[in-house]
């Protein structure tokens, strides 16, 4: 809750002219004077009857007409009445019988503050000389504190100004005086009620009459109800649908790592060696990236500062395309190396691909990708912004939405969707050229149906996330879904398969290809050939495998 003091540092304060003494004249049937009616001004006051320094003060101000010469000193310092004015400086004993205005007292206190900094200049020079600057000056009336007619005088050290606890502050209650003149012309007055007391930090009623109670825009003395409990609708993350997308996160994550370490600890064995374990690494380590951006994505500063969601905000496009890209990046290298071993092989030729080969799409597609997230995080961040979507009566936000947003993220999110798309492309390309390709082996098939349920995912969930954009939680869990969809689809269809076979604990591949005969073939009826390749059992097998025969099976894998 702010405090009184912190909202009063925060006023704009009228004009200093604006005091108990304050008029104006409005017509009386204008709509300016019904607002005027019963309104209340904030504003500093030099001081206030019944305080010890402002009765001194005051008393002294009320005997200067006992004094002809200083009455006369005063007039002295008064401008002359200009030629053919009514104007009328001049002062005379009456004047000073009225409550000074909040000037005056104000005058006061900077005038003994000047007198008393400079006695501090003086004796604040180390060399006893009897001159001083006015830096020297100016900084021993900032230094300054007393008692004065005003109030207790203090200077903020930072802002140079007087410290807004120093001084009085008051509501004052605008009201009509006397009649209306012939022109419809009426006269108002700004009369003090309450005061803000620096000791207490409460206001206070001031006793200047029987006449202390606010007069309220109806008429009445009877203030008006309060407004209304303010209810902000922040739309924040729900909590149970938090958890939730982080046990989903969680869980392919676990997966993640899990298979990561299978792949590590069976990396000798036939089936995994045959599915080329680096590859299999590269699928695990994406899919741990793709599945750690449901974390970011669902912070908001329900559970963060903005400075966190700013970095949550580019973080979750960073671990998704940079995860996507390696997943997909290490599918279409594994199919590219499948199609050229057994596009070779029905010419009966040898070939051997080796890492490099099969690398270098891997290279260009996460370079291109860490170039577009590179320059978007340095030139045009996506950053947490709180839009406000609806206002109620008093002009308060009802309903709010925390997002990330940037003016160059359509440029951006576009570019990478190109890149990542034409990866998604290239992959769909090499699994089609491996369709006829059959062997126990071979991750051809799983991986056409991974991306099947992949493109099921995007093809589906893209359109919910255009229905739920703007619903935070809707929104959240769509993205989440989707993603554990796709992680889990790779490497379940991937690494369930081999386990499988590994439990059979299969002895030979076969493999076969499907192609329809040449013109020139001396089979007609035949549709297609087999080709088959008997492979040594591998380790685990109840058949011993010798050196040279393990060498054999290394160069028909490549």
């Amino acid at each position: 809750m702010v405090s009184p003091l912190s909202q009063l540092q925060r006023v704009r304060f009228v004009d200093c002219l604006i005091s108990h003494l304050f008029t104006l004249m409005g017509k009386s049937d204008s709509k300016a004077a019904t607002a005027t009616y019963g309104s209340v001004i904030i504003h500093d006051e030099g001081g206030l009857p019944g305080l010890t320094q402002f009765d001194s003060f005051l008393e002294e101000w009320r005997r200067i007409p006992d004094d002809d010469g200083l009455l006369q000193y005063i007039n002295s310092k008064q401008p002359p009445t200009p030629a053919g004015s009514d104007l009328y400086f001049a002062r005379g004993g009456d004047y000073f019988q009225q409550p000074p205005s909040h000037i005056a007292a104000f005058s006061y206190d900077a005038i003994v503050g000047l007198g008393l900094s400079a006695c501090r200049a003086l004796e604040d020079q180390m060399d006893g000389d009897a001159i001083f600057s006015g830096a020297d000056h100016h900084t021993a009336f900032i230094k300054s504190q007393f008692k004065g007619a005003s109030g207790d005088v203090i200077f903020s050290s930072d802002s140079f100004s007087r410290n807004a606890t120093s001084t009085y502050h008051v509501m004052s209650n605008i009201l009509p005086v006397g009649n209306i003149d012939e022109s419809g012309m009426q006269s108002y007055k700004a009369s003090p009620k309450v005061y803000y007391d620096t000791e207490t930090q409460k206001w206070a009623r001031i006793r200047l009459g029987d006449d202390s109670d606010f007069v309220y825009s109806d008429g009445t003395k009877q203030s008006p109800d309060e407004i209304p409990e303010h209810d902000h609708d922040m739309n924040h993350l729900q909590s149970g649908v938090r958890v939730a997308c982080l046990t989903l996160s969680a869980i392919a994550m676990i997966v993640s790592v899990s298979f990561f370490l299978f792949s590590f600890s069976q990396r000798e064995k036939i089936v995994i060696r045959a599915a080329q374990p680096e590859f299999l690494y590269m699928l695990c380590a994406g899919c741990l990236l793709m599945a750690a951006t449901i974390i970011p994505a669902s912070m908001d500063d329900r559970v963060a500062s903005t400075e966190s969601c700013n970095i949550a905000c580019m973080s979750k496009v960073w671990l998704f395309a940079c995860g996507f890209c390696i997943c997909f990046s290490a599918l279409f290298s594994k199919l590219y190396r499948i199609n050229k071993v057994f596009k070779h092989s029905k010419g009966f030729k040898r070939v051997k691909v080796s890492m490099k080969d099969v690398i270098v799409p891997f290279c260009i597609l996460l370079s291109a990708n860490f170039i577009v997230l590179a320059t978007w995080t340095a030139y045009a961040p996506l950053q947490w912004d709180r839009t406000i979507l609806a206002y109620d009566d008093y002009d308060r936000p009802m309903s709010s939405i925390g997002t990330c947003s940037s003016d160059k993220t359509i440029p951006f999110s576009s570019t990478l969707i190109v890149i990542n798309g034409l990866a998604l492309v290239l992959a769909l390309w090499q699994a089609y050229q491996a369709r006829n390709i059959t062997t126990e082996f071979s991750e051809s098939k799983h991986i056409a149906m991974a991306m099947a349920c992949i493109f099921q995912s995007f093809f589906f969930g893209i359109p919910v996330m255009i229905i739920v954009n703007g619903q935070p939680t809707p929104e959240l869990f769509t993205v989440s879904a989707i993603i554990f969809v796709i992680v889990i689809a790779m490497l379940f269809l991937i690494f369930i398969p081999k386990m499988l076979i590994m439990r059979k604990g299969k002895e030979e591949i076969g493999v076969s290809i499907s192609q329809p005969v040449s013109k020139w073939s001396s089979h007609p009826g035949k549709e297609e050939i087999g080709i088959s390749i008997s492979q040594p059992v591998s380790r685990w097998s109840s058949h011993p495998v010798s050196a040279k025969e393990e060498e054999k099976h290394e160069e028909a894998t490549h």
